[in-house]
């Protein structure tokens, strides 16, 4: 579900004024803070889809915010961790990715099936950073799982 999600985000620039940096402008504060004050804290499942929102909308730093609350529901915690790696890949920092969906994939051990969006997004980080041979790595355990997984087929002859 999650995968499916990731592959729907628009690549595009940030629509309604979102910064490259995922920032919101400061005409846009009180927006977010308006939408975030009808979530309660302990609405985790609230929190996920709010990150998706925001994540859609280019507004990367309050996507992370939100899958992290997210994160602390058992069930939500590996995709929530998984969308905070993606986050900070559309964020331009791929060291933090790595270090996010890492921590991820060891979680996802238990259950292979849930691994191979973790895996693609740790072979679009590695490959950001220039690390070609781990780039590689995780697109293959995504390419042997399943070789119609979003674009790893052209990621594999690259």
């Amino acid at each position: 579900e999650v995968v499916e999600r990731v592959e729907d985000v628009d690549r595009s620039p940030a629509p309604n004024g979102a910064r490259e940096d995922g920032d919101v402008p400061e005409g846009r504060d009180r927006l977010v803070e308006e939408i975030t004050s009808d979530v309660e804290k302990d609405d985790l499942k609230s929190h996920y889809d709010l990150g998706m929102a925001y994540l859609e909308m280019g507004l990367y730093n309050e996507a992370i915010k939100d899958f992290q609350i997210a994160s602390r529901c058992e069930g939500l915690q590996l995709s929530s961790m998984e969308m905070i790696g993606y986050c900070f890949i559309k964020h331009d920092q791929p060291r933090l990715a790595v270090k996010q969906l890492m921590r991820a994939l060891e979680m996802a051990q238990s259950s292979p099936s849930g691994n191979l969006g973790i895996h693609y997004n740790l072979g679009l980080a590695h490959e950001m950073l220039g690390e070609l041979d781990a780039a590689r790595e995780h697109f293959e355990e995504v390419y042997i799982a399943d070789m119609s997984f979003r674009d790893v087929s052209t990621k594999m002859k690259k």
